[in-house]
């Protein structure tokens, strides 16, 4: 999967209530590994704390899918109206048409990913990943049609609240990492080394970082 993913983040800022099962939030021992890293150490002092919440398997799922190889803006636009249509529920969205799918702003590609994931939500499939550790919770999550790597790595981040993932196939990570460290992307893995077991908080200030451009 291409570098160009977007997370739709301004959708943690809204009210999804009936999706949200959590919150990770920033530990002193996780803030104290980041600050041993001096650009992570003043990305720490101006964006404050980390924190995101955590929500379903499926809504998070279908976030990331919606944010596949498009701009940030892009992904929250379509994912608001896809919520405004099928509610982020599994059965709703199997039984809402293609074209009304459509409608929302999909390509009829993703609109077949999603079923896919609503399906295998709808069969129980996704129910026992917070047992899971991380390399089996993203294979059986990268086992769904439609759901590559990074899509994988959304939803250990933002409903199993995994704190040790590295996105490097993420567009702010990608930018950040070169803008922040002078590393391409085939140096992000041992950039990430740098920030072990808090690369997702690390992840959260590039994410800041390149939203604050």
């Amino acid at each position: 999967m291409s570098s160009n993913n977007a997370y739709p983040q301004q959708a943690s800022k809204e009210s999804y209530e009936p999706f949200v099962r959590g919150e990770v939030s920033a530990t002193d021992e996780g803030l104290a590994r980041l600050r041993q890293d001096e650009t992570l150490a003043e990305l720490v002092e101006r964006f404050g704390p980390y924190s995101w919440t955590l929500h379903t398997p499926f809504f998070a799922t279908a976030r990331a899918i919606v944010g596949q190889r498009i701009s940030g803006r892009s992904a929250q636009t379509t994912f608001r109206r896809l919520m405004q249509v099928t509610g982020l529920e599994p059965a709703r969205l199997l039984a809402t048409s293609e074209q009304e799918l459509r409608d929302a702003g999909l390509p009829r590609s993703k609109v077949r990913y999603l079923r896919e994931v609503a399906t295998v939500a709808e069969q129980g499939g996704l129910d026992n990943l917070f047992d899971l550790s991380d390399d089996d919770a993203k294979h059986v999550l990268t086992d769904i049609t439609g759901v590559g790597p990074w899509t994988a790595e959304m939803v250990l981040m933002f409903s199993l609240g995994r704190c040790d993932v590295w996105p490097v196939g993420d567009l702010g990570v990608v930018q950040a990492a070169e803008a922040l460290y002078d590393v391409d992307k085939k140096g992000l893995g041992e950039l990430g080394e740098r920030f072990r077991p808090y690369r997702s908080a690390a992840t959260w200030y590039f994410w800041r970082w390149s939203e604050a451009r």
